[in-house]
């Protein structure tokens, strides 16, 4: 019996996985609506900054683990039936790099060690620019090796090529890190992070700055929370965008997963947008409520007195208790999985599992208010 390739049979059993999550996402939400355990009339939102599986990023480590990874995939080419990089110097240029990093880490923060630090980045920056001419006279090598008629199987020339990418890919990096390494401690200028390279693992986490909270790498997931405080709504945007872009795709998502348009909506003032808020009350949502001074200039004076809005401002704090509960008891504020698609998926797996709680929870309420009805007549 010949067994699938590796690739193959992973992506199959992602497919599986994927399709089981799925599954049961949906049945959650039917068993829900048909307990009654909620009607998802009302949408709390808020947004939160989870960590992704790679550490804080610097210059010279992000040059030195770039150096490292080409020297590590270039070493390993003859497993293609291609040439390997000389391996001449290879051990000494990883030592030497890695002690420069070492030392502008030991020297950084120091107001004295300035002078010392600066010379430390030239010597690494000019020291990166050699290795990426080196490298890239390397890989014209192995491309021209790889263009010479063989008897290759074309599965084994895409992996290769593939690889070449990589290393192409790896050394556009070093290069672009110098650039802006150059321009912040040469030239002092500040650097936006869109021009940066976050990580080398996870090519879409991003600085996500929120309010007044520490700089986190990660993603910013959007979460909708219900009346009965079940997660009904979770989005992972790319990069760190801001709340008031987010507002309707939120509650498209919600109607998405619970097949219900929610009759009230309620928010921060980060999620502050007129257009948006009038597409929603043109939709039939019936109360947009948006907190805060910015919420309240977007607000009729008439609408912002009634009832309903008030309540709605009242209880919207509920959501921060949902995200603290999500973050103590589902470590929904650390990521183990990377990139855009597959952290959607492991926090979709971590909502699942709130929900079932607190399903369990609400029916226990139910429960008891049954028995007490009871009791009282």
């Amino acid at each position: 019996v010949s067994l699938p390739a590796a690739s193959t049979l992973s992506d199959n059993l992602n497919a599986v996985s994927n399709a089981t999550r799925d599954f049961i996402h949906q049945a959650q939400w039917r068993y829900i609506l048909g307990e009654r355990l909620d009607d998802f009339s009302s949408l709390y939102l808020d947004s939160t900054a989870t960590a992704a599986h790679t550490e804080w990023p610097t210059d010279s480590g992000l040059v030195t683990k770039l150096v490292e990874r080409i020297c590590r995939t270039g070493s390993k080419l003859d497993r293609f039936g291609l040439p390997n990089f000389n391996s001449g110097g290879l051990e000494e240029l990883q030592k030497e790099v890695r002690g420069m990093h070492l030392e502008i880490g030991f020297g950084t923060g120091k107001p004295k060690r300035q002078s010392k630090l600066k010379k430390l980045y030239d010597q690494l920056l000019r020291r990166g620019r050699r290795v990426c001419q080196r490298f890239a006279r390397a890989v014209a090598a192995v491309e021209e090796a790889l263009s010479r008629p063989t008897q290759w199987p074309p599965s084994q020339r895409l992996i290769a090529e593939e690889v070449l990418g990589r290393i192409g890919a790896d050394l556009q990096a070093i290069g672009q890190v110098a650039e802006t390494c150059t321009r912040r401690i040469f030239a002092e200028e500040k650097v936006s992070s869109r021009e940066k390279i976050v990580s080398l693992s996870d090519g879409d986490a991003a600085f996500i700055v929120k309010g007044s909270w520490n700089t986190v790498i990660g993603y910013r997931p959007q979460l909708g929370k219900s009346g009965q405080g079940f997660v009904s709504a979770l989005l992972v945007p790319m990069g760190n965008a801001a709340d008031s872009g987010q507002l309707v795709e939120v509650v498209l998502d919600h109607w998405d997963r619970t097949g219900v348009l929610p009759r009230l909506v309620s928010s921060d003032d980060g999620y502050s947008h007129q257009r948006a808020r009038q597409d929603l009350l043109e939709t039939g949502v019936e109360v947009v409520s948006i907190s805060g001074a910015k919420g309240k200039q977007i607000t009729s004076v008439e609408e912002w007195k009634r009832p309903e809005y008030r309540a709605a401002r009242a209880n919207r704090s509920g959501v921060e208790s949902l995200i603290f509960t999500l973050k103590d008891g589902y470590q929904f504020g650390q990521l183990l999985r990377r990139e855009n698609e597959n952290v959607r998926a492991e926090l979709t797996e971590k909502i699942l599992a709130c929900n079932i709680g607190q399903i369990v929870r609400v029916r226990e309420r139910h429960a008891r208010e049954r028995q007490e009805r009871a009791l009282a007549a």
